[in-house]
């Protein structure tokens, strides 16, 4: 059922969550749509509060209602820093929903552009293998999850640019004419 914790998660209410999280609640209880705290906050993106979530444990694998993950919520609201902090901390990008669904498949329908941007970038930093053939494995230390945020980053950063030179040539071209 409902927790206070899912009501901290949905207002991203971060002193709340801090408050109640010495007391040991069940970070993954789901309320009435099968929800858990953590996927309450990445739909409703509120960014800090999915992060203590996850730094206390909660799981990326809770399957809603109609068997969504925090990713898949996070994709369809296009909440980008979000479904990065999902990705790094091992959200399986090849999990399908009742309908068949992935978080890739959820974001190309609502149109998530900045997700679809992180998604492209984590898949081609090898993180998760389209086919899931070579599923990804948590990070086990906190070194090597600042090396994958720092090539994220990165690549996130080339793609920005390319981005900014495709513009400028568009303003530039519309400019001559």
């Amino acid at each position: 059922g409902l927790t206070v914790l899912h009501v901290a998660a949905y207002e991203g209410n971060c002193d709340l969550i801090k408050t109640i999280l010495p007391y040991s609640p069940a970070l993954d209880a789901e309320n009435m749509f099968g929800w858990s705290a953590l996927m309450t906050a990445a739909f409703n993106g509120h960014s800090e509060a999915v992060t203590i979530l996850l730094e206390a444990g909660s799981s990326t694998a809770v399957r809603g209602g109609v068997g969504e993950t925090a990713l898949h919520l996070a994709a369809e609201q296009d909440h980008a820093d979000i479904v990065r902090a999902l990705l790094l901390r091992g959200a399986d990008l090849n999990v399908q929903n009742d309908e068949g669904e992935t978080p890739l498949i959820v974001a190309e329908r609502a149109e998530s552009v900045q997700v679809l941007d992180v998604i492209r970038v984590f898949v081609g930093l090898g993180r998760h293998d389209v086919d899931n053939q070579n599923p990804p494995s948590e990070a086990t230390s906190e070194v090597e999850l600042w090396k994958r945020r720092s090539e994220l980053f990165q690549k996130e950063n080339e793609i920005l640019r390319a981005r900014i030179r495709t513009l400028e040539i568009e303003v530039s071209t519309l400019q001559s004419r």
